[in-house]
């Protein structure tokens, strides 16, 4: 990575000053009919600290990997536009899902305000619904009040972007800290863009939630450490990672280990990931992540079976989240 005084400067030996990574091994995934590899996985006595030694050779130098604390409003924005536009396009359960049928009556003619300006909600797309997830729920703080959004400034001093050689975002990592404080803690109930996002993504929501509560149920009674950690806010989890189509697929899994010699940084001792797909499962066996849980997307219908939008929630041709006969697996990677 070139060093500005605004990139993140990581401490890889080795292959560091290689101008692109290699692409990562192939990860299989069980599909629905694989019963027996569902669920729980074994897990070792012991956790192994993440081998970022190891994962040298997929690493890359190609592009700046910047703090996204130092980005400006503009760029912050510029990034939940791409993470927004990668999910609405490639993430196995958003692009198989319809919209719910109606645009909320009582949002087209109200204005946000935030940090990030003044805004109409726009369009009733993927895209622009995921934007704004991004932006009310990790940019700024979904507990402020209305009258005074204020910003999520631990989601973005644990996050980072990739930029380009003209300075645009072509890439981003959403980092989150697993808070138990705020386990429990109601977000503001008066936001219409809040109540305008979240029913497209109840189903997903609670497929991720209960995969993601039994996974930290299991590994807190299997490694004290890991519950130590949880109780004081040192569990971090890589929560959305996205890249535009000027950011190669081999330039990309250096947001996933940047992000761990960054968290680490911080002072967090483990990372979670709920690997929606095989590429970000890959990344998180190349830094030795273990396997702790998996959920198939195609062993029961989550969501309405509807050819056509339906009022006020989700829908999809066959009642299920996704149409890739795969699944999430949820890994842990220890960081120190």
């Amino acid at each position: 990575m070139r060093t500005t005084k605004n990139v993140l400067k990581t401490e890889m030996d080795g292959d560091k000053n290689l101008p692109g990574g290699k692409l990562l091994p192939y990860c299989k995934y069980p599909g629905a009919g694989d019963t027996e590899l569902h669920g729980l996985q074994p897990l070792p006595d012991v956790l192994p600290v993440a081998t970022m030694e190891a994962a040298g050779q997929y690493r890359s130098s190609k592009f700046e990997i910047v703090l996204a604390d130092r980005l400006d409003a503009k760029k912050l924005s510029q990034m939940a536009r791409v993470i927004a536009r990668s999910f609405a396009i490639n993430d196995p359960m958003i692009r198989h899902l319809n919209l719910p049928k109606e645009f909320p009556a009582d949002v087209s003619a109200l204005k946000h305000k935030d940090a990030y300006g003044t805004n109409c909600f726009g369009d009733w797309t993927k895209e622009n619904i995921i934007f704004w997830l991004v932006r009310l729920f990790y940019l700024t703080d979904p507990f402020s009040p209305l009258d005074a959004i204020g910003d999520n400034d631990d989601a973005i001093r644990q996050s980072l972007a990739v930029l380009n050689a003209e300075g645009e975002v072509i890439g981003g990592v959403l980092n989150i800290k697993l808070d138990l404080a705020n386990a429990g803690r109601a977000m503001r109930d008066n936001d219409p863009f809040i109540k305008a996002v979240l029913p497209f993504f109840e189903a997903n929501s609670q497929f991720l939630t209960t995969q993601a509560g039994l996974s930290l149920n299991t590994v807190c009674k299997k490694y004290p450490a890991f519950l130590m950690a949880l109780r004081g806010g040192k569990v971090a989890d890589l929560n959305m990672l996205a890249r535009s189509p000027l950011l190669p697929s081999e330039d990309t899994f250096e947001m996933v280990a940047a992000s761990a010699e960054h968290l680490q940084q911080l002072g967090f001792e483990y990372l979670i990931v709920s690997a929606g797909n095989q590429w970000t499962g890959a990344a998180c066996e190349v830094l030795g992540g273990v396997k702790v849980h998996f959920a198939p997307f195609r062993d029961e219908k989550r969501v309405n079976e509807s050819c056509e939008p339906v009022d006020g929630k989700p829908s999809s041709k066959d009642g299920y989240i996704s149409d890739k006969d795969s699944g999430c697996m949820l890994y842990v990677i220890r960081l120190v």
